[in-house]
Protein backbone atom coordinates (compact mmCIF):
# COMPACT_ATOMS: atom_id res chain seq x y z
CA UNK A 1 0.00 0.00 0.00
CA UNK A 2 1.55 3.96 -0.70
CA UNK A 3 0.20 6.14 1.59
CA UNK A 4 0.99 9.06 -1.22
CA UNK A 5 -1.13 7.59 -3.60
CA UNK A 6 -3.92 5.47 -1.67
CA UNK A 7 -3.14 2.63 -4.07
CA UNK A 8 -1.32 -1.50 -3.89
CA UNK A 9 1.06 -3.50 -5.80
CA UNK A 10 0.91 -6.99 -5.85
CA UNK A 11 1.46 -9.72 -7.64
CA UNK A 12 2.92 -10.11 -11.01
CA UNK A 13 2.33 -6.78 -10.88
CA UNK A 14 4.92 -5.95 -7.81
CA UNK A 15 7.35 -8.36 -8.72
CA UNK A 16 8.24 -6.66 -12.34
CA UNK A 17 8.04 -3.08 -10.60
CA UNK A 18 10.60 -4.50 -7.81
CA UNK A 19 12.79 -6.39 -9.98
CA UNK A 20 13.06 -3.31 -12.55
CA UNK A 21 13.96 -0.18 -10.42
CA UNK A 22 10.48 0.14 -8.37
CA UNK A 23 10.28 3.57 -7.15
CA UNK A 24 13.00 5.30 -8.47
CA UNK A 25 12.26 4.15 -11.86
CA UNK A 26 8.01 4.00 -12.02
CA UNK A 27 6.94 5.83 -9.27
CA UNK A 28 4.09 4.72 -6.40
CA UNK A 29 0.72 2.92 -8.39
CA UNK A 30 -1.98 5.33 -9.24
CA UNK A 31 -4.34 2.87 -9.78
CA UNK A 32 -5.54 -0.34 -8.73
CA UNK A 33 -5.83 -3.37 -11.17
CA UNK A 34 -7.86 -3.37 -13.80
CA UNK A 35 -9.17 -4.36 -16.92
CA UNK A 36 -8.99 -2.06 -20.28
CA UNK A 37 -9.60 -3.50 -23.77
CA UNK A 38 -9.45 -7.23 -22.53
CA UNK A 39 -6.34 -7.01 -20.57
CA UNK A 40 -5.06 -6.93 -16.85
CA UNK A 41 -3.69 -3.83 -16.37
CA UNK A 42 -2.12 -1.39 -13.55
CA UNK A 43 -0.57 2.07 -14.06
CA UNK A 44 2.13 3.81 -12.13
CA UNK A 45 3.16 7.59 -12.16
CA UNK A 46 5.62 6.64 -15.00
CA UNK A 47 3.92 2.96 -16.56
CA UNK A 48 1.52 1.21 -17.57
CA UNK A 49 2.04 -2.54 -16.82
CA UNK A 50 -0.06 -5.41 -18.82
CA UNK A 51 -0.34 -8.80 -17.99
CA UNK A 52 0.30 -11.17 -21.03
CA UNK A 53 -0.54 -14.85 -19.55
CA UNK A 54 1.58 -15.33 -16.64
CA UNK A 55 4.68 -12.27 -17.66
CA UNK A 56 3.81 -8.40 -17.52
CA UNK A 57 4.75 -5.80 -20.22
CA UNK A 58 5.30 -2.18 -20.58
CA UNK A 59 1.77 -0.47 -21.99
CA UNK A 60 2.66 1.71 -24.62
CA UNK A 61 2.54 4.34 -21.71
CA UNK A 62 5.47 2.65 -20.30
CA UNK A 63 7.11 2.03 -23.42
CA UNK A 64 7.85 5.62 -24.15
CA UNK A 65 9.02 6.06 -20.02
CA UNK A 66 11.23 3.18 -20.27
CA UNK A 67 13.14 4.30 -23.48
CA UNK A 68 13.33 8.00 -21.90
CA UNK A 69 14.89 6.15 -19.14
CA UNK A 70 17.62 4.56 -21.41
CA UNK A 71 18.29 8.11 -23.24
CA UNK A 72 19.62 9.20 -19.88
CA UNK A 73 21.43 6.01 -19.36
CA UNK A 74 19.16 4.64 -16.50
Amino acid sequence: YFASTGHNLSGAFLRYWQSTGGLSTWGPPISEVKQRNGYTVQYCANAEFVLSGKSVVLGSVGSRAWAALAVKGR
